[in-house]
């Protein structure tokens, strides 16, 4: 396409937007027969047909657990070793590839079987296809979902003489979800690469994902929400400028294009190609990391009793987008303006903006998180009355629509507009965007990298009280791993694809806080501390060591980065943690960060281990990072301190060999980490 060409076709789009009440997408499921999933694998692993475990081999890639039906017929078309689980992924038997190695092969299910899993050769992982049925067809990918320009819903989705589409809300535009465009295509990268900023070459790096050359716009502003190295080239492809990430590694970035301008490279560390965005503005809009494995219709997407669910083919994996809580759109306001409560007209003011007419039911129970001047109008959007709450400006208030009316706006003062939320109910609850989806909402509400509503540890943790199996994940090193406590040995489960296992009868805090929510709370908290670890490692293995089903993941590392042999700097240290937390949080899931205890002053200072920096440092640098992702810490470093002046007891008295905790220690890290989560512990004595 031509500049001119696309200069006219920008204007016809943003011309249709204005349009528009709101640009809609509609997320469609694309099933598949192939029951193999190449993107959800274990590489360096096989299954082992005899036992179900997986064995250490870097050729291999073995899958996660794949649902499967029983006594059921399936066909592999390069077939290895696979073995069968039940419902409780308990291991019932399994496949041996003697004399079948690489060929295609039938089974049957045995009559227990709920899972599988196979393993291949990694070169077979683009051609590998598991399917239900007696002979291979030709190959396809897995199942993918896909958020593509608004779609019909036709007929190839309802039964047979069941319904027409005119029983949908708004048939056209089944879904409403997003108006956002990510400018970086996930599945258009070069493997293994980085771009330079000072010259735009790629340089090798097997950490790195870089993109192809994407196609901006000169002089206009782009914001990146995980920075890192770019380059700019002009219309023919030629190395203009670009931008180092020193100083601003892993933030949310805005910038200008330069003038001459046609093309951009970016580069991201691996882990964060799926939440990874490039947008056109200057605000990073929400993103999701995931989408739901099911995606369901409800009674929203019905008119009233016109269908019900039944009525659909396979109803319950057909479309679903729920709109966002908050009917607030900060993109679509009016500045300095304020709505007059008494009249409905609007009124000058530099420190306001007024809410577009903003679609409501009459008669209905709202809530506003910052409360001021609203007026209310009919279906033709004349006004019929208005609530002046003015006096409460940053509190929130509830209201009831009069039963003539179906619309409303807001005044909003303007520091106020980044968090604005009215919403059908009667209280006020947490802030999301006013684009985020909900499917269901733990999975595409907007997420912040940094800068967003302050997180503490006990908003993080609150929600362990519904006894509903919340999972804790602890990742580290040695002392989460529990060494220099009682009984420390590696004879536990494996810790991800790591060739470290867990000490599960050590005592020290970890295996302490484990057993303790699980008895309070049902609480499962997996102790993933790995001896000798640092954060680089951490970070290279994270994809495994954070699991679908973690709810909260607690950090604490840096005790052995600070050793000059491992040669991490302060800087990279803090990069590092930063990485960890945006991957965390791009999977929707909660973490909190811990400074370990002090070390003796003889580890400190040893010159057989030399340090590059010390433990207070770790400590500070921890609290940086807690600042970044405006949240809370726990300092063990601070703490473990003050314990021992207020005791009047050394430091080193607390410890087995001048850096890891005896079980005296762990005791009182135990205590300390508790308290910080904000869990009441049994007094001494307690019998219950």
């Amino acid at each position: 396409m031509s500049k001119k060409a696309k200069q006219l076709a920008k204007a016809s789009f943003e011309q249709s937007k204005k349009n528009a009440d709101e640009l809609k997408i509609v997320l469609r499921e694309e099933p598949s027969k192939n029951l193999f999933n190449k993107n959800d694998v274990i590489n360096g692993y096989y299954v082992r047909w005899v036992t179900g475990e997986l064995g250490v081999n870097t050729d291999y890639s073995s899958s996660d657990y794949i649902m499967i039906k029983p006594n059921t017929s399936y066909v592999i078309n390069i077939f290895d070793q696979i073995a069968f689980y039940d419902e409780s992924q308990v291991y019932i038997s399994g496949l041996d590839s003697t004399g079948q190695l690489g060929q295609e092969v039938t089974f049957t299910s045995p009559t227990n079987a709920a899972y599988i899993r196979v393993c291949m050769p990694t070169l077979n992982l683009d051609s590998y296809q598991l399917e239900e049925g007696m002979e291979s067809t030709e190959y396809e990918s897995a199942i993918i979902y896909k958020l593509s320009p608004s779609t019909k819903v036709m007929n190839v989705n309802i039964q047979s003489k069941s319904i027409e589409t005119d029983k949908l809300v708004d048939a056209d535009n089944f879904v409403m979800t997003i108006s956002v465009v990510n400018l970086f295509d996930k599945d258009n990268v070069i493997d293994g690469k980085y771009t330079r900023w000072n010259s735009g070459q790629l340089v090798d790096n097997p950490s790195y994902i870089s993109s192809n050359l994407i196609e901006i716009d000169p002089d206009n502003d782009y914001v990146i929400n995980i920075f890192d190295q770019i380059a700019f080239y002009d219309e023919s492809q030629v190395y203009i400028s670009g931008l180092d990430s020193t100083g601003q590694l892993g933030q949310e970035v805005t910038f200008t294009s330069p003038t001459n301008a046609a093309y951009i490279r970016v580069c991201m560390p691996t882990l964060n190609l799926d939440i990874y965005k490039l947008e056109e503005g200057t605000i990073s809009t929400s993103s999701a990391a995931t989408l739901p494995p099911r995606i369901k219709v409800t009674d929203e997407n019905l008119k009233v009793k016109a269908i019900g669910v039944d009525k659909l083919i396979d109803g319950d994996r057909v479309v679903l987008a729920i709109k966002s809580k908050n009917l607030f759109n900060k993109e679509a306001i009016t500045s300095e303006k304020y709505v007059r409560w008494d009249i409905g007209n609007l009124g000058d003011n530099v420190n306001y903006s007024v809410s577009e007419y903003i679609p409501i039911s009459p008669d209905t129970a709202y809530a506003v998180n910052f409360g001021d001047q609203i007026a209310f109008f009919d279906a033709n959007k004349v006004y019929v009355s208005g609530i002046n709450f003015n006096s409460t400006p940053n509190n929130s208030v509830t209201f009831f629509s009069p039963n003539n009316v179906y619309y409303v706006r807001l005044s909003i003062p303007n520091s106020k507009l980044l968090i604005a939320q009215l919403e059908e109910g009667t209280e006020s609850t947490e802030y999301v965007g006013y684009d985020s989806m909900v499917i269901p909402s733990s999975y595409l509400e907007g997420m912040s990298f940094g800068g967003g509503i302050f997180k503490t540890i006990h908003s993080i943790i609150a929600p362990i009280r519904a006894n509903n199996g919340f999972k804790i994940k602890l990742i580290g090193d040695s002392i989460t791993h529990g060494v220099g406590g009682t009984g420390w040995q590696q004879n536990g489960e494996q810790i991800g694809s790591t060739s470290f296992y867990t000490s599960p009868d050590s005592y020290c805090w970890g295996n302490l806080l484990r057993d303790y929510l699980y008895e309070k709370f049902s609480c499962t908290v997996k102790n993933w501390g790995t001896t000798g670890r640092t954060s680089s490692f951490l970070l290279s293995n994270l994809s495994t060591l954070v699991e679908a089903d973690d709810d909260v993941i607690i950090c604490m590392i840096g005790t052995n980065d600070r050793n000059a042999s491992n040669n991490t700097t302060k800087q990279e240290y803090y990069d590092n943690l930063i990485a960890i937390g945006n991957y965390v949080r791009g999977l929707d899931k909660e973490i909190i960060f811990m400074s370990s205890i002090p070390a003796s002053i003889a580890n400190e200072t040893d010159v057989g281990n030399p340090k590059n920096y010390h433990m207070e440092d770790v400590d500070h640098i921890v609290m940086s990072v807690a600042t970044y992702f405006d949240m809370e810490y726990i300092s063990l470093y601070k703490n473990f301190m003050n314990y021992c002046d207020l005791k009047d007891i050394t430091i080193d008295s607390l410890l087995a060999d001048g850096l890891h905790p005896n079980d005296q220690g762990y005791g009182i890290m135990f205590n300390i980490v508790t308290d910080h989560l904000g869990i009441g512990r049994k007094r001494p004595g307690a019998t219950w």
